[in-house]
């Protein structure tokens, strides 16, 4: 079960400029921040964020495809797949008749068969229940905070060091990250650099979902 607090939703900028519309009247929204500063205000409890970076994927084309077994339960992540046509692709979205749900799915299908992604079926559904993919649409994502790791450093440097004349770090105050500056002179003129080095993972896949845009 996901945790109930710390949780964040991060949409795209279409999203974005309709929360905009919605929350910058200051009399209706309690507050000047969407106003003034362009903050979005939380919403069902949690943080919203925008991002450009939020993908449209493009979905698969599979079509008439039909579950192949009449002993799924609720957990299973591996569907039978039968009589359709075309691709389901990782990263789609499917539904099942029967079932108001939608699945991520994890490995395309292949030989028979496909994948959803954790915590698997929520519903189990009957032999030769109809499998829709759903059409491609923006991936806006809900996620526990803990669900998430972020590893950040500053950029390895030759232990002689380098050109640069001056290096700091400096901790942004909004993010938390700690970005490196360095300071690097030629002939006439001079060069700042900020650098950091990064790598992140989704560790948690159930404590984190899709909203389609």
């Amino acid at each position: 079960r996901a945790p109930q607090s710390d949780n964040h939703l991060v949409i795209d900028t279409a999203a974005g400029a309709n929360f905009i519309g919605k929350q910058s009247a200051v009399n209706s929204a309690g507050t000047d921040s969407m106003l003034r500063q362009g903050v979005l205000l939380d919403l069902a409890g949690m943080p919203l964020r925008e991002s450009a970076q939020i993908n449209t994927n493009t979905a698969g084309t599979g079509s008439g495809y039909l579950v192949n077994s009449a002993s799924l339960a609720v957990g299973d992540t591996t569907i039978p797949a039968d009589t359709g046509t075309g691709t389901v692709l990782a990263g789609d979205i499917v539904t099942f008749a029967g079932d108001t749900n939608k699945y991520v799915v994890a490995t395309a299908l292949s030989g028979g068969s496909f994948t959803i992604a954790a915590p698997g079926l929520l519903a189990a559904p009957a032999d030769n229940a109809a499998i829709t993919v759903v059409v491609a649409a923006a991936r806006n994502m809900c996620f526990n905070r803990s669900a998430l790791v972020l590893a950040a450093r500053a950029p390895a440097r030759p232990v002689e060091g380098d050109a640069a004349q001056d290096v700091m770090v400096i901790t942004d105050p909004r993010s938390g990250l700690a970005l490196e500056f360095s300071l690097y002179t030629g002939y006439r003129k001079v060069r700042y650099e900020v650098a950091l080095a990064w790598g992140v993972k989704n560790i948690k896949p159930e404590h984190t979902a899709l909203l389609l845009g």
